[in-house]
């Protein structure tokens, strides 16, 4: 049924806006790429052909399963009845009623899922704020083995070039295995990146080093880290912590701890 409904749509998508526009409707960008999305909205005529596109295809998706939802329901009541004629007419009833809610939780469960992974993003995207390099005041030195990498890491990451970011600290951390801001840079890139595992990685390693500052940094990221994967009992575990330390975070910890719950 779905490619009928493609080819029914004039509209073609328009490749270079395709990635972005599903991030934007999956609730995978920030809070910062969501603004800038909008105000292009604004001008770009091609990106809201595209944004059009794709929400009008979402639709047809649901009213085509809808529609093969009541086919398959009328094939089961058909199934029925030729089974169990009259005189077992009360099993046929009982049948079609089964199997309609078979389909019908199935559908639930499929809804409910989605729908409970949208919540958690947009939780995340409420309480996620990239870390800004302007901030940065510590872990790095004019005697680095090697600042080139360390200031066009930061220029890279300024730009939202997370993977070219991500290499240059990674160069920064071979010369100087010691530079805790780095490490958080990486471990940004990482979750922007959606390699989450990667960035929980790099979280662990500053919070290993106990230092006071950086510690605190990578313990609230690493729990949106979590919020992100959906593991609810890891999240809620790493907010507690952040909670019982009272550090810089323990306030935001909480209320990200009630809107979970």
């Amino acid at each position: 049924m779905i490619p009928n409904i493609r080819r029914c749509m004039k509209k073609k998508s328009n490749e270079n806006y395709s990635e972005r526009v599903q991030r934007y409707l999956m609730d995978g960008l920030n809070n910062a790429e969501i603004k800038l999305f909008k105000e292009e909205l604004k001008s770009n005529s091609l990106l809201m052909d595209e944004l059009k596109f794709q929400k009008n295809l979402e639709q047809a998706i649901i009213d085509d399963e809808l529609d093969e939802f009541k086919k398959r329901l009328d094939q089961f009541h058909k199934s029925a009845v030729n089974k169990h004629k009259s005189n077992r007419l009360g099993f046929s009833k009982l049948y079609l009623v089964a199997a309609s809610l078979v389909l019908l939780m199935s559908l639930l469960g499929i809804f409910f899922y989605q729908n409970g992974n949208s919540k958690i993003q947009h939780i995340f995207n409420d309480f996620y704020e990239r870390y800004e390099s302007v901030r940065t005041t510590r872990g790095f030195s004019t005697t680095s083995a090697d600042v080139a990498s360390y200031v066009n890491g930061l220029q890279e990451y300024e730009l939202a070039n997370y993977e070219k970011a991500k290499t240059l600290f990674l160069i920064v951390i071979e010369s100087e295995p010691e530079n805790i801001a780095a490490k958080l840079f990486i471990g940004i890139s990482y979750m922007e990146l959606d390699c989450v595992d990667e960035a929980i990685k790099s979280f662990n390693t500053i919070i290993e080093s106990k230092d006071t500052y950086y510690s605190q940094q990578a313990e609230w990221y690493k729990a949106l880290c979590y919020l992100k994967l959906n593991d609810e009992h890891e999240t809620i575990e790493q907010l507690d912590g952040i909670i019982e330390r009272k550090g810089y975070y323990a306030e935001n910890a909480a209320k990200l701890k009630v809107a979970i719950n």
